[in-house]
Formats: structure tokens, sequence, C-alpha cells
């Protein structure tokens, strides 16, 4: 913040639309889909708009700011319903295991700490707090599952990637809560008048609109050639294998992900899928309900993935860079319900050991039990040293100047072309046309900045479908029009003259 961040990129489409709120454009869906509408005549949307809606106040309270603290505040929001979630099912040892997963996330994808804005960041952070409620839900917490609603509809409006997932914890948690404690009450009234309110909106779309954002979705997704199931397999393998590419150093690059996925065996995959499901059986069977519910959410999100990834239209395979780290918390989740079967045969085989030596000796073992402080303390450590190092990539590699539509060099275009604009035009309409590929990342910013200066800035169709029709070029009423001309990354010449758009 103190060194002038600004909405740009796919970020102010969201600050544009969350602002838009309040407004009779509001909007009744989500974030703009790329990738689904090329295979559409139309234009086509994430399910809703429930991330708009929590970003409006802070959008509104700080023109220029308010997304980033506004969406860190719901990152920390989901995080901390995630660690309490756990410590009410199992104490200190399951809230331990979320912040193990949330820490590695950060660590090895940056990205979620230094642009939280954005709705497939803020979309992962909240798919990990399903998560883990749902796992709380499961052991029988059943007073969680209206928060499970909330937080399962936020994720899954943040990003089509997350619904599968969200849509099986919030259906199947509560059934095997229930079967565990039996038990009826004011949870299941309250879960469904929260389902009702956050998914009411996008229904109404569905309803007034024809076609809908639903049937597009639907239709999109039916009429692709899609990856097949071998790839969602081999994706499970990748995210939860011995080598994930999560732990990989080019995890972020687009040739190493699809070449590693394609390397995997997807008869591996299937055999995690048995695994889990014979771990679940087995820990049911012995008693143990809380390593069960782990195995079973393990279960739920680990077949909601291969049915994810399965998908992907091969045409859109390049967004596998952004979607791929939404396997990353489900591989995490699984490496944990494996380590904990594995402890347990292990304490198991020690007990029967320790056992048969009592009854040579007769001499009692004496468990060990560490302080709490032991474990919270080197977490803590780990997670400041985590905070340090997002701090030195947010001020140094963000500030490369080599071909970008992100980071520091774009918020600096932002700010030089929107005040070159505003010293050669007075407040008024603005049409504002860009030539060159780099030319949308910056473009958007320059509007919102320009919206939220007081000035009414216009622009094509294509900004419309992201941003909404307050920037769609309508009328005959006498515009400037700023044409801004990219060379490689940044603006070249910037163009200005009076004209009549019909």
């Amino acid at each position: 913040m103190a060194r002038g961040w600004r909405p740009n990129g796919d970020d102010a489409f969201i600050v544009f639309r969350s602002w838009a709120v309040t407004s009779s454009h509001s909007t009744l869906v989500g974030q703009f889909n790329a990738g689904l509408t090329a295979n559409s005549g139309h234009a086509v949307y994430d399910p809703g708009p429930l991330l708009l809606w929590f970003l409006t106040i802070p959008v509104h309270l700080d023109h220029a700011q308010g997304a980033l603290w506004g969406a860190a505040i719901l990152c920390a929001a989901g995080a901390s319903l995630a660690v309490e979630a756990a410590w009410s099912a199992r104490g200190w040892p399951a809230a331990l295991g979320v912040v193990a997963v949330v820490l590695t996330m950060l660590a090895e994808y940056p990205a979620l700490a230094l642009d939280p804005v954005w709705n497939a960041h803020i979309g992962l952070i909240w798919f990990i707090a399903t998560a883990a409620i749902a796992y709380a839900v499961t052991v029988g917490r059943l007073r969680w599952w209206p928060v499970l609603v909330l937080a399962a509809s936020f994720t899954a409006q943040c990003n089509l990637v997350f619904a599968t997932g969200a849509a099986a914890c919030v259906v199947l948690a509560p059934v095997l809560g229930f079967l565990r404690n039996r038990r009826l009450g004011w949870w299941l009234p309250v879960g469904l008048l929260t389902g009702v309110g956050s998914w009411l909106a996008p229904f109404v779309q569905e309803l007034t609109s024809h076609p809908g954002n639903f049937t597009l979705l639907l239709r999109a997704e039916g009429t692709a050639r899609v990856t097949g199931t071998t790839f969602g397999l081999r994706s499970l393998v990748a995210a939860a294998g011995l080598h994930p590419i999560w732990a990989s150093a080019k995890r972020a690059d687009f040739l190493f992900i699809v070449s590693t996925i394609d390397a995997h065996s997807w008869v591996l995959g299937v055999a995690i899928l048995v695994g889990l499901l014979c771990i679940w059986v087995a820990s049911t069977l012995a008693g143990r309900h809380d390593l069960a519910a782990l195995c079973f959410i393990a279960l739920l999100l680990s077949g909601s993935l291969v049915w994810t990834f399965s998908s992907i239209p091969r045409s859109q395979l390049l967004y596998i860079s952004y979607l791929d780290p939404a396997s990353w918390p489900v591989g995490m989740i699984v490496t944990l319900a494996g380590l904990w079967a594995l402890a347990e045969l292990s304490v198991w085989t020690a007990r029967r050991v320790g056992a048969r030596h009592r009854s040579r000796h007769q001499r009692p073992v004496r468990s060990i039990r560490a302080p709490r402080w032991s474990v919270l303390v080197p977490t803590a450590a780990i997670g400041a040293l985590i905070v340090a190092s997002n701090t030195v990539i947010a001020n140094h590699s963000l500030n490369d100047t080599g071909i970008r539509t992100e980071g520091w060099p774009t918020i600096s275009q932002v700010a030089s072309v929107s005040a070159r604009i505003e010293r050669v035009v007075a407040r008024g309409s603005v049409m504002i046309v860009s030539h060159g590929y780099y030319g949308p990342g910056v473009v958007t910013g320059v509007l919102w900045k320009l919206y939220s200066d007081g000035w009414r800035p216009k622009a094509g169709p294509f900004y419309g479908r992201l941003m909404g029709p307050e920037v769609v070029a309508m009328g005959t009423a006498p515009v400037v029009t700023v044409t801004v001309t990219y060379t490689g990354s940044s603006p070249a010449t910037i163009a200005v003259s009076r004209t009549r758009r019909s």
C-alpha cells in the first residue's frame, strides 16, 4: 500500500464491478470466464457475485486500495475460520494441520499474499477453509454447517474450478456428521437459509436472462472436447504423489505442469482413491472417527479434483498454469491423511510390542506429551519467515522491467497514463482505445482510476463484458477519444481527439 498499489488487469475488473454493486448496474454473476467464453457464442461468467458483494464496502471507503485491504481481511477471515473449525473438531493437532497447509501454500505460491484481490487467489484460501470446516462437520460438529455453506458458496462463486469440491462438501459432510450423532437442530434451517441467500442472485439471473449464465456454463462444458478422466487421475497423482508439482521450483511453468501430469500413470490415481477408501473404512471400523472424517474429506476432494481436471476443454489447456494451484491443497490433505494413518498404524504396532515387553518385565511405558508452545512457536517462526520472503518478492521480484501485464511496472503505467489523460482532458466522457497486445492490462486500471476520480470513461464491448455496461460507449454525445498505443510492454504514444460516437 505504501508503494502506491492500484488495481489493474483482472483486479480492476473486480474493483469496477464491486463498485457497481450498489448501483443500477449491479451484476448477478461472478468474474468473466475467458476460457469458457471461447467455447460459447455468449459471455460466460463464474457462478456468482459474493466476492463483489463482500468487497463493495471497502471499495467505496477507499477507491484506490480498498479492494487490497478488503481482500486481505477476507483471506484472513477464511484462514481463521479454517483453524477454528479444525480446533473444534480435533484440537491443536488438527489446527496445526490447517496451519501447515496454509503456510505451505503461501511459501510455494507467494502470489496468494501478493495479490489477494484476484478471484482465483481468494477463492483458493476459502477452498482450504471449506475443506477444514467440512472436516469439523463430518466429525459431528454440525453447528459449523451454516458456515460451511457460506464458505463453499463463496469459493464456488469465486472460480468454477472450486465448485465441484465445494458442492460435494456441503451435501455429503453433514450426512456423515448426522449419522454420527443423529441430532437435528437449528443448524439445518440456518444453513438452508444461508444457501438460499448466497445463491438467490445467480438464480434470478438464470430465470430473467435468455440464456442464463448457468445454462451457458453447462452448455460450454458440454460441447467442448475435454482432457478426459486419465488426465484428471494423473493430475491427482501430480498433486498428491511422492514428488508433487507444488514442491518443484518450476511449478508455475506451463510446459512443466503439462509434461509432469502426463508423465504420471493414471493407475496411481486410482490407487490413491482406493487407498483413501480403504483407510476410511478401516478407521471407521476401528472407531477412529476423526481419522475417518479426514480420509472422507480427502476422498471427496480427490474425486472432485479428478472430475474437474478431466472436464477442462482441451482448447483451454493453456489456463492450467493458474488452475493447477487449486489441486495443491487437495494433495496436501491427502498427504496429511496418509501420514496420520501411517502414524496410527505405527502407534498400534508399538503398543502391541510394548504390551508384550511389559508382560515380560512388568514396567509401565510412560507417554511423552509435548507442551503446545513447542509446536506453536516454530510454526509462528516459519510464518514470519514466509511473510518476510513475500515482502522481498513484492519489493524486488515484481520490479523487473521485462514484458509484464502485472506487478509494479503495470501499476506505474496506470498512474502515468491516467495522469497524462487528466492533464489534457476535462472531466466528462472519455473514450479509451488501446492498440497492442499489452494494452488491456493497463487500460482496465486506467478506466477505474478515471472513474474514481470523477471522469466517465468509456471503452469497447470487450471491456463492457469484463467491467459492466457503464464503460460501454453508447449514444451520440461528443466524447474525447484517447488512443493508447503500446510497443513492447510500455505505452509509446497517447493521442487525444474530440469526436462524436454513434
